[in-house]
């Protein structure tokens, strides 16, 4: 048996994508927690602190979440794909619109081998070795997947609009509510899809977008890590300075104020000679770790030495996690 085990409270302990995949040879999954959709990978819904069966000879390399929309992606060291959860609009690609438990085995494009997952309010895009992008999920606004789709894509369906800028590679992708956003090997960032009150940084005009498109960044800076929450996109830049832009009313942006904003502009972060090192997001709030402290809501006080470990585990693993409504 490994020595690795993966602890779940509340929601799956997970990795976001966009960071170097580490084949972990998890050989074990507890949970407990909030369970209505079977988002754990069993149909219990009471709190009991419980092994999940895993498929069999899975060893977990990367679990995908989105503690949100209660949906998780298991993928294991072979290659296989598991899941369970939320599946409203098909976004679990099984070709169905139930939802599932226990971990059901998802049949990727045939010659594909999958590099990693990234699931939102309402899509799933699959990111393969090869930098196509399959998508799933609903597709009323025909802003994700290609025109003429059906309103629900309930398997994965290869998102022809994703061209590429020429011998680029994405290295990070995140889905929000209706939008997705790719970073790019060069540290630019391309979104598509739902731009609705400035969620991927298009500026006031452009309402959504079918076509991959580049967003604007500070001047003179690149993108080294990205987060989206339902309504925000938040970025690091280069020399470590945050960025946001989106809908403000939770204070997502924080920037102190419940201002929308369209396009990605810096965030002041608590302190003096703070750097941001990572993000984590959920919902409708975001967590950033600094070079010397873990940024939460302040009213969930941290010991620092805590404080330090989950930036360490953010920076190696880009959890998510739930966050409180906060203007820092």
């Amino acid at each position: 048996m490994s020595w690795f085990r993966w602890w779940v409270f509340g929601v799956l302990v997970t990795t976001l994508l966009g960071t170097p995949v580490h084949d972990i040879g998890g050989d074990a999954l507890w949970v407990t927690g909030y369970n209505q959709y079977f988002q754990l990978g069993d149909t219990v819904t009471d709190d009991t602190f419980r092994e999940i069966a895993l498929p069999e000879n899975c060893l977990i390399k990367q679990i995908y979440t989105n503690p949100t929309v209660k949906r998780t992606f298991l993928h294991c060291v072979d290659g296989r794909l598991f899941v369970a959860g939320s599946n409203d609009h098909g976004e679990l690609c099984l070709g169905t619109k139930t939802d599932g438990a226990p971990f059901t085995q998802l049949t990727l494009p045939d010659g594909k081998t999958l590099k990693g997952v990234a699931t939102g309010s309402d899509q799933t895009i699959l990111w393969m070795t090869d930098d196509s992008l399959y998508a799933c999920g609903l597709n009323s606004w025909k802003v994700i997947f290609p025109s003429g789709q059906p309103n629900w894509l309930l398997s994965p369906t290869l998102l022809t609009s994703a061209a590429l800028p020429a011998n680029r590679t994405i290295v990070q992708m995140q889905v929000g509510s209706g939008s997705a956003v790719l970073r790019l090997d060069n540290g630019d960032l391309y979104g598509i899809g739902s731009n609705n009150n400035g969620a991927i940084g298009l500026g006031f005009t452009t309402a959504s977008t079918s076509e991959i498109t580049q967003i604007p960044l500070p001047t003179g800076r690149t993108a080294t890590a990205i987060a989206m929450t339902l309504t925000n996109l938040a970025v690091i830049l280069d020399d470590g300075s945050l960025a946001t832009c989106g809908y403000g009313l939770y204070g997502s942006n924080g920037d102190g104020t419940t201002t929308i904003r369209y396009s990605l502009a810096k965030v002041a972060l608590p302190g003096t000679g703070r750097r941001a090192a990572s993000l984590m997001s959920g919902g409708y709030g975001l967590f950033v770790c600094s070079t010397d402290a873990f940024l939460n809501n302040p009213h969930i006080p941290l010991p620092t030495h805590h404080r330090r470990h989950q930036c360490d585990r953010a920076q190696q693993f880009w959890q998510e996690g739930t966050a409180n409504a906060s203007s820092r």
